[in-house]
């Protein structure tokens, strides 16, 4: 994050650049832009980029998006954020916030989950199935 930032910040100040000329550009008749592209802007994609980043939305949907990337992202910048100090940064500290029975259904997951990867099985599902199957995990 420390060596992103100063480049995110440099992306940001250019992009705001580009922004402000657009919107001159398009109030002054250019024929480039339609003058409704920017006239309709309620906020700025460099603005709402710079919140993202500052309020870390941004990794939530990334983690979203990209499952592999969610241990890294969420133990080390947004658990804390959500739900208070964890000195252990793992999810030990957090199962206390889980009733007995979402803890039954998180080890029925984990078992299913564990027997799919000794098997070497990955299961598609078409959407009914799939449904059926996450409806039993669901408390």
């Amino acid at each position: 994050m420390d060596a992103y930032k100063p480049r995110l910040e440099t992306f940001l100040r250019v992009l705001e650049g580009e922004e402000r000329k657009m919107r001159s550009f398009s109030g002054n008749g250019g024929s480039v832009a339609s003058p409704s592209l920017f006239s309709d802007w309620k906020t700025p994609l460099s603005r709402q980029m710079r919140e993202s980043w500052e309020k870390q939305t941004w990794m939530i949907s990334y983690v979203a998006r990209n499952s592999w990337a969610f241990d890294f992202l969420f133990w080390r910048y947004l658990d804390q954020r959500y739900f208070g100090p964890n000195e252990d940064g793992d999810y030990h500290a957090r199962l206390n916030l889980l009733t007995q029975r979402e803890l039954e259904a998180m080890e029925a997951l984990v078992k299913m989950k564990m027997e799919q990867r000794e098997e070497g099985t990955l299961v598609a599902l078409e959407h009914d199935r799939a449904a059926a199957q996450l409806t039993k995990f669901m408390v």
